[in-house]
């Protein structure tokens, strides 16, 4: 799981978080049904409540979705943004979401059960018609050789 510090570094890459929020805006429409897997503080959910989502539910597994909880209420969305403490293959929700998004890379894309989660929610949980955010994902890689990197974020922790 995530710290608190590592959810500030993924918010503050500014240009996937734009990415992000401006496929959310471009699909959101008035009253829609909205699914956040791996909300982690819950920024998507926020938005996607702020532009005018119906209702957000929004799946943590970690224990960050007390933040969320706690960051929904104090900017009164609470009442739209349904926050599960869960994997989403675990959860049914009582509609399906007319949006599913997901930023689910975590160190790699194909780390964990990242890559079923999203397929698992495409087929239980988005309306026929719905739109999935993001609809595709490259993967690019180079080696390189980076020992001071290397040591302070995976021998040191």
């Amino acid at each position: 799981m995530y710290s608190i510090a590592s959810y500030g570094e993924m918010l503050a890459d500014e240009t996937r978080v734009q990415a992000y929020a401006t496929a959310l805006r471009a699909t959101l429409r008035p009253g829609c049904v909205v699914l956040e897997i791996g909300t982690g503080l819950g920024f998507f959910a926020l938005l996607a409540a702020r532009w005018g989502a119906g209702k957000v539910y929004a799946v943590e597994r970690g224990d960050a979705v007390a933040t969320a909880r706690t960051l929904a209420e104090h900017n009164r969305l609470a009442d739209r943004i349904e926050l599960l403490q869960a994997s989403s293959s675990d959860v049914s929700l009582p509609e399906r979401a007319d949006v599913v998004i997901s930023d689910l890379r975590g160190v790699l894309p194909f780390l964990g059960d990242h890559l079923p989660s999203i397929a698992d929610a495409r087929e239980r949980h988005l309306k026929p018609d719905g739109i999935l955010i993001p609809q595709r994902d490259d993967l690019r890689a180079a080696i390189v050789e980076a020992p001071d990197l290397y040591r302070r974020k995976v021998v040191a922790g």
